[in-house]
């Protein structure tokens, strides 16, 4: 029984480690997206003056969650990666946690990949959830899975359920996440509402350190492995019950007729005048009624010797 519940549990925990798994796959196929178009206006094979129209014609079309592209050299350069407090580019892209602007309340988060031949850098700049737009999902109330993007720092970058109020903010029991020491796994936590949750994770592949998150309500992830498991530790208890009542059956249909020959048995011995063919035996194995009639004869045979003797 011990086995089934855990085997069951084992299944939650994998169906909500896929849920992540899935996740994360998402969010870095959008990274990757956006460091392939920085890239692409960062290659000498492109004409600067080609990728400067092109990042200005990007740049015109303005809105408050609008990604913002910038080509910047020397200490322009310095200070923007200093701002995000990312290392310099060299082989591939970097990303920064979440920042905010000076004098801003909307957190910033940026990519910037290295101009090749050259100290400057391309970089990208917009809100998280521009980024992480893998994570645009439906509320579903508070029963529904919880999705979630953190920075190395464990602030939340993007979150499935009221992202407006929490992006931004360290996620409750970070440290607990630490704690495991894993690249995935899951743990025990409560959500930035305070409600108690299983949450898988998955360290995000090329970012600095930012972990996916899913989670699910901890009684309803409870209630998943722990029916199945008392659907079968009920079932086994019925069947016990019915292997003892039948095992209580098969005693008397076999005690019953033993006990009755063993008595008459003990009769006979006693010198008393009882005879095998008066005994009643209410059963259904043939055997018995043998047994009976072969008692019957030998106390025949018995009774005839014994006259005979007499006799003579």
């Amino acid at each position: 029984m011990w086995n089934a519940s855990n085997s069951f549990r084992s299944l939650s925990t994998a169906l909500l480690e896929n849920s992540t798994k899935s996740i994360a796959m998402s969010i870095e196929g959008e990274i990757n997206t956006r460091v392939a178009l920085l890239e692409t206006l960062a290659s000498p094979n492109l004409p600067r003056r080609t990728s400067n129209d092109l990042i200005i014609r990007f740049n015109q079309v303005r809105s408050a969650d609008r990604p913002h592209l910038a080509v910047l050299d020397g200490v322009a350069a310095q200070r923007a990666l200093s701002r995000y407090n990312i290392p310099p580019p060299h082989d591939g892209a970097v990303l920064s946690d979440v920042h905010f602007p000076a004098g801003s309340l909307q957190p910033e988060i940026a990519i910037a990949v290295r101009s090749p031949g050259t100290s400057g850098i391309t970089i990208m700049t917009m809100p998280p959830g521009r980024l992480i737009q893998g994570l645009s999902i439906a509320d579903q109330g508070k029963d529904a899975l919880l999705f979630a993007v953190t920075d190395s720092k464990g602030r939340i970058i993007a979150r499935s359920r009221n992202p407006q109020k929490y992006v931004g903010k360290k996620t409750p029991d970070w440290e607990k996440l630490l704690a495991v020491r894993r690249a995935n796994g899951t743990f025990m936590a409560k959500t930035a509402e305070g409600a108690p949750i299983i949450f898988a994770f998955r360290k995000l592949a090329h970012t600095p350190g930012w972990m996916v998150v899913a989670g699910e309500p901890l009684a309803r992830f409870n209630a998943r492995w722990q029916t199945p498991a008392n659907i079968v530790l009920t079932a086994l208890a019925l069947a016990a019950i019915l292997a003892l009542l039948a095992v209580l059956g098969l005693s008397r249909i076999i005690l019953k007729p033993v006990e009755m020959l063993a008595a008459h048995s003990q009769r006979v011995a006693r010198g008393e005048n009882a005879r095998a063919s008066d005994l009643k035996l209410v059963t259904s194995i043939k055997e018995f009624e043998t047994l009976r009639q072969s008692l019957d004869d030998a106390e025949q045979t018995l009774r005839e010797r014994a006259s005979t003797v007499k006799e003579a």
